[in-house]
């Protein structure tokens, strides 16, 4: 191929793009993303767009990932997500298997919407509710009816800092592992039903949330033939007999293991997402409102607050929610005493500028309940006081006219 030809330049990007990778961890990416804006400078988004293509096809993720997070930062183009009917090059990536790729995607996707008038705009909603929901934790399902076989694994994995899940059903198995990033490995037994192993590990394997996982089948006598002959047609699959003794699931934990390529995240990385994600919705919420509907969010967004890092972000975002549950959630979590005195602060502060533009939409006992715990004050430190004083100044701003029933009064 001639020096000219945009194939070559387009592998020579590729090739460059791994190699400024290094080990292909989140940190990495990001350097080399940043190292490669600059001399990427004169490529134009279509450019990059065929290094995405290319790159996707042949599964060189770290260009995949490293593309997205240069596209992420080039000036807002609207364009970047059109194609017409089907959903754009970058709105793909949304629902790529690996969790590296997705999330540069979804930072390139939240860094051009202006609205959700794109095709796979749904997606954006999916996936930014997906990194939310880690608890920036490790852990490990156990699908294992044997109990004695579920303790001596989850015996060992507690051990290397993992938290155990399990599951009794099939169905089970795929809402919780499409429910969370943070579940890093899967042991499922041969013996579990509905839907049965073979159909259950292809499900996995079809969905982007639980492709990634490394799965390890447990079979017992007269199964491992048929469990190895599933490990060798689906990717990232074991095949193992039971563990009857510690050693063998020390083993079986170490290769399930190095099946993981790094897709899935560090439970440090995953938090990180979540922090950094909920950081740029709150800073960018007039126009990502219209990208990603915040009642859709309501939920994900209340146990936020049980983060403190992420906590302040997502107090400001429920104040644009406009919802019982979401009034519900920031009066409650002021009330709290053992709740930081400056995220309260900022919670009152968020619940009546959700009253002001939404009214009060608490019900009559729960604004009576705020009374009674001002009212029930013995001796205690002023700043409580303040606190609870500042509730009923917030929803003392509306009161009288969203609630008919008789309010209780302050008392001196």
């Amino acid at each position: 191929m001639a020096p000219e030809d945009p194939a070559a330049e387009i592998w020579a990007a590729i090739a460059e793009a791994e190699l400024a990778a290094g080990a292909g961890r989140l940190a990495d990416l990001r350097a080399a993303a940043m190292k490669l804006a600059s001399q990427w400078a004169d490529k134009p988004a279509s450019r990059l767009i065929q290094i995405l293509l290319l790159a996707n096809q042949m599964g060189f993720t770290s260009a995949s990932a490293v593309s997205l997070a240069v596209l992420a930062e080039r000036a807002g183009d609207k364009l970047l997500l059109l194609n017409h009917v089907d959903p754009s090059p970058v709105v793909q990536c949304l629902r790529h298997p690996d969790r590296r790729v997705r999330y540069f995607a979804l930072s390139a996707t939240l860094g051009h919407a202006q609205d959700n008038n794109f095709a796979g705009a749904s997606w954006t909603l999916e996936a930014l509710s997906y990194f939310l929901s880690t608890e920036g934790k490790a852990r490990i399902l156990l699908a294992i009816p044997n109990t004695e076989d579920a303790m001596r694994i989850a015996g060992y994995v507690i051990e290397q800092g993992y938290e155990v899940e399990t599951a009794r059903s099939g169905r089970e198995v795929f809402r919780l592992l499409t429910s969370s990033p943070d579940f890093e490995l899967a042991f499922i037994d041969m013996g579990i039903e509905d839907p049965p192993v073979e159909l259950l590990v292809q499900q996995l394997r079809g969905d982007c949330r639980a492709a990634p996982i490394p799965i390890g089948l447990v079979a017992r006598a007269g199964l491992l033939d048929r469990a190895s002959t599933i490990a060798a047609r689906i990717p990232r699959v074991r095949a193992f007999s039971r563990p009857h003794e510690a050693s063998s699931a020390r083993w079986q934990l170490e290769e399930l293991r190095r099946l993981d390529n790094g897709s899935l995240l560090t439970a440090q990385e995953r938090s990180q997402i979540a922090t950094e994600l909920l950081s740029t919705l709150a800073s960018e919420v007039d126009r990502l409102s219209r990208v990603v509907p915040l009642a859709r969010l309501e939920s994900v967004l209340m146990t936020q607050l049980l983060y403190p890092e992420r906590a302040p972000a997502a107090i400001s975002l429920l104040a644009r929610v406009g919802t019982h549950g979401a009034q519900t959630a920031l009066v409650q979590h002021a009330s709290r005493p053992n709740w930081p005195p400056e995220l309260r602060r900022q919670a009152v502060q968020a619940l009546a500028q959700s009253i002001s533009c939404y009214g009060v939409l608490l019900t009559t006992k729960q604004i009576e309940r705020q009374y009674d715990l001002y009212n029930q004050l013995g001796p205690i430190a002023p700043v409580e006081r303040e606190l609870l004083g500042a509730i009923l100044d917030a929803l003392e701003q509306h009161v009288a006219a969203e609630v008919p029933a008789p309010l209780s009064s302050r008392l001196p």
